[in-house]
């Protein structure tokens, strides 16, 4: 009896001081991302995104069109050029394709509670069908308060950020001021492009066996949440760089009547295929000088279907 409860009790203090240890680790890693911030440290691309872009919802007039998706979305569609060109209001809502469809849901969800836009346009890259379930794409973009409790703490405190906010705040105090600042990351309603190109890549285009089916799910769950909230959704491809484009007939193909079995209108059977000399930092990047005016391509594509 007295072997047990000692061996009970040592247990319970080694959890104890376990517990304890962990607690001061994160809490010391806290204090080290909290305390650069407050000096001036500027944070990661993904986390400045989804911070601007959950500041748009609510805010201002209630948009007639409202634009959700990934990067191909955010370096292609310019809402300020959109409006001009449709006399409503406009609003994009692009993530990138790390937050999968799941983050797409997400800000339609985050949208359906502030608003019922006339249109909805689901503009995502051709690729994001051959990318890994991303669970976590759901979880950082999920509403409500929990949601965005999550979300701030998964984004502030990976361990990318506490190495970077260690790495800032040993230069601060080395040198006795903050270390040179970054340049912007938020330009032109998204965020700003690499300065290096990238050159198409001369292959044979995409096989529809690359399509992964699990990546069917939340498609489905977005055509399911547009019709249970009355929503008229369509679906259009972000652009893309050639050949991959054009040489790329039957993963389209394929991709349509997974579109179409979602119950979403998709718009194109295929996406603009961008050349190489219009192409940005990725291959389903247009060139930053080049957004207003694929702004005014998917005009030409997607304004007919907005009247039907």
């Amino acid at each position: 009896m007295r072997l047990s409860l000692y061996i009970f009790n040592s247990s319970g203090a080694y959890l104890g001081a376990l517990a304890l240890t962990a607690a001061l680790v994160v809490a010391s890693a806290a204090a080290l991302v909290f305390t650069a911030k407050a000096l001036g440290r500027e944070t990661f691309a993904n986390q400045a995104l989804l911070e601007y872009q959950f500041g748009k919802i609510g805010k201002g007039t209630a948009p007639e069109i409202v634009f959700v998706g990934d990067s191909s979305l955010g370096n292609a569609i310019d809402a300020a050029e959109w409006e001009r060109l449709s006399g409503t209001e406009a609003l994009n809502l692009a993530l990138s394709a790390s937050f999968g469809f799941e983050g797409t849901y997400n800000m339609l969800r985050r949208v359906a509670d502030w608003t019922t836009p006339k249109h909805v346009v689901i503009f995502q890259t051709g690729q994001l069908m051959q990318r890994p379930h991303r669970e976590d794409g759901y979880i950082m973009t999920a509403p409500g308060v929990i949601g965005r409790l999550v979300s701030y703490w998964r984004m502030s405190m990976s361990a990318q950020q506490v190495e970077d906010a260690t790495r800032w705040l040993a230069e601060f105090l080395m040198k006795g001021k903050p270390p040179p600042s970054r340049e912007s990351i938020i330009i032109n309603d998204y965020v700003m492009q690499a300065a290096q190109r990238s050159p198409n890549r001369k292959d044979d285009g995409w096989s529809p066996s690359s399509i992964r089916p699990e990546k069917v799910v939340y498609l489905k769950a977005i055509g399911s949440f547009c019709r249970d909230h009355e929503l008229d959704c369509l679906y259009v491809h972000g652009p893309l760089a050639e050949p991959i484009c054009s040489r790329s007939d039957a993963y389209f193909a394929a991709l349509t009547t997974i579109v179409e079995e979602a119950g979403i209108r998709l718009v194109g059977s295929r996406p603009l295929c961008v050349p190489e000399h219009e192409v940005g930092d990725g291959e389903n990047h247009v060139h930053p000088d080049l957004k207003a005016e694929y702004t005014r391509r998917y005009f030409e594509l997607i304004g007919p279907e907005l009247r039907r």
